[in-house]
């Protein structure tokens, strides 16, 4: 395996790690300290290992197709962020579950993140 596929793996390992702390931390079935353990290995890891594959020299190159592709995918990341927010408003304003302001803010950056870094992949694999 080479490098860059290492570092890849170990941040998908990372995203996975919060995503497990977040599940565990909002469904209540562990403690908040698991939660929070998880949430904090998990950003850890994502951190060192972007910085580690940026050292490699796998930086973002800055063409014009690169800019185009990150600014379609983060507009597409606001507009699925924006829906989610308002998915947000009715259930609260209608009761369906409480939702108190620190686990409404952690699921919208989780939301704006993940949007993000999917619609950015998808659309490098998709020729513009």
């Amino acid at each position: 395996m080479t490098k860059e596929k290492e570092y890849t793996v170990s941040i998908i390992s990372g995203m996975l790690l919060m995503l497990l702390g977040s599940f565990y931390y909002f469904s209540g079935m562990a403690g908040n300290l698991i939660g929070f353990l998880f949430i904090g290995l998990g950003v850890v890891l994502v951190v060192v290992q972007t910085i580690r594959l940026n050292k490699l020299g796998a930086g973002v190159s800055q063409d014009e197709r690169t800019r185009k592709i990150s600014t379609r995918g983060i507009s597409y990341s606001w507009l699925i962020t924006l829906v989610f927010l308002n998915i947000l408003f009715w259930i609260d304003a209608l009761e369906v579950a409480s939702i108190e302001l620190s686990q409404g803010i952690s699921l919208t950056l989780l939301v704006m993140i993940i949007s993000a870094v999917l619609f950015k992949s998808l659309l490098k694999n998709k020729e513009l």
